[in-house]
């Protein structure tokens, strides 16, 4: 999914419950600088992957589709790809264990 914006794309999911509920358990939905930040995005994706938000409750809309999440964590402004977060992990192991392995030659060769 290209281009897929947090104001025009992510936010409209959600419903005025939604946000008033959660903003009550200190979960601002519809606030940008809350929601880009990557701990509180990827706790919003787990409970909206489980399908324990939006809660059927107090008018609540339920469960969304694989469709809505599938859009809620293609948004780069939301939340960082775990992919892409896995692969800097690799990526960065991999660095170091290199690091480690030519200081390790490079002290047998002195």
């Amino acid at each position: 999914m290209a281009d897929v914006r947090f104001e025009k794309d992510i936010l409209p999911l959600f419903t005025e419950t939604d946000i008033d509920h959660m903003n009550d358990q200190g979960v601002m939905l519809s606030d940008y600088d809350y929601m880009k930040e990557p701990d509180n995005a990827a706790d919003v994706l787990r409970t909206l992957e489980e399908g324990s938000m939006p809660p059927t409750w107090g008018g609540g809309g339920g469960a969304w589709s694989e469709d809505k999440v599938a859009l809620f964590d293609a948004c780069d402004t939301v939340a960082p790809s775990l992919e892409l977060a896995a692969a800097l992990i690799r990526d960065t192991r991999l660095r170091r264990e290199t690091t480690e392995t030519v200081a390790t030659l490079l002290r047998d060769h002195e």
